[in-house]
């Protein structure tokens, strides 16, 4: 009996640890999306760069954790976004732009490039072009 009620405890244990785990969730996103990078920044704002073959391509931002969807500007090809630590958005389409008010106006901050990714420590830009370059700012 002893051994039954030890296997019953160990079972329903068990099922607790399972039952109890994280999973994904789907959130809405903006309609006809083909979303080609992703950041959120510390107000848990959340930031899609988009191909410019759906709704002409940019950066869109949602607020309420998908609900409603706001075009923030760039028509263009998004292949990157990276937000800082200062929640600065740096992002790389071709040229690299940023912004400093949550995608509310946008600064070009390098020469037509090839596109790629970005990276930031805060204090360097490195960005990873065609051909396997790297370049600093």
């Amino acid at each position: 009996m002893k051994k039954l009620i030890l296997i019953f405890t160990v079972l329903l244990l068990n099922s607790n640890i399972v039952n109890s785990q994280d999973y994904w969730e789907q959130i809405n996103t903006p309609p006809d999306a083909d979303i080609r990078s992703i950041a959120v920044n510390s107000l848990n704002h959340i930031y899609v760069g988009m191909d410019h073959n759906y709704l002409g391509g940019g950066i869109y931002h949602t607020i309420d954790m998908g609900n409603n969807w706001e075009y923030v500007g760039l028509e263009n090809n998004i292949y990157d976004i990276l937000i800082n630590d200062s929640d600065h958005i740096y992002t790389c389409s071709g040229w690299v732009f940023y912004s400093n008010n949550y995608a509310g106006s946008w600064d070009t901050i390098s020469e037509k490039i090839y596109p790629g990714t970005i990276f930031t420590n805060n204090e360097l830009i490195l960005v990873g072009v065609g051909g396997g370059d790297i370049q600093i700012r």
